[in-house]
């Protein structure tokens, strides 16, 4: 096995002592106990406890990007494209325990690389989203508003959201939440 995939199966394993524990409660012990290797091993690939969370939450961000990134790609019509985008969303927010964990605790003592994570996961959902207005507005489905202005006021709209779907961990009704956010959206409010 490569220097590389062994660093993503501790990743992985790291992922899951994490989620169980959380980072205040997760040691390195913990995490060498899991993949069956002894600490030192570990330390070969990160330095600390710190370094492998932000491994961890990259990781995440990463799958997060490259789910929504590929959503955007496989409808033809912009309003599926935009209501496959936000499912696809809070489906998978709903399965990143480790960046939950930091949201709702103050554990983490590099506040710096979170908001940076941060910054960039909002910055792309900004880009996919503006693309899809845009693509909407060229072809007519949408009427012609500044793409830009409507990706941010729909952006600001799904991170309401975001704290209730990392709470929940269920999917139950929100399917009929993210219907009506959308028909708002693309039919406004007038009877």
């Amino acid at each position: 096995m490569s220097d590389v995939e062994m660093r993503n199966e501790l990743i992985n394993a790291a992922s899951g002592v994490f989620a169980k524990y959380g980072y205040k409660k997760t040691n390195m012990d913990d995490i060498a106990a899991v993949f069956g290797k002894g600490k030192t091993f570990i330390y070969y690939y990160f330095k600390n406890k710190e370094d492998i969370f932000q491994a961890v939450l990259t990781d995440e961000a990463d799958k997060l990007l490259k789910a929504l990134s590929e959503t955007a790609e496989s409808e033809s019509l912009p309003e599926k494209k935009l209501k496959k985008f936000v499912l696809v969303w809070a489906n998978t927010l709903m399965e990143l325990d480790n960046y939950y964990q930091i949201i709702k605790t103050e554990y983490f003592s590099n506040k710096d690389f979170f908001k940076t994570l941060r910054e960039k996961i909002d910055e792309k959902q900004h880009e996919i989203l503006t693309s899809i207005f845009r693509e909407g507005t060229a072809s007519g489905r949408f009427k012609k508003l500044d793409p830009e202005w409507v990706a941010s006021t729909f952006f600001t709209a799904m991170k309401g959201f975001e704290l209730p779907l990392l709470k929940r961990k269920s999917f139950e009704d929100i399917e009929t939440r993210i219907d009506d956010l959308l028909n708002l959206l693309l039919n406004g409010l007038l009877a």
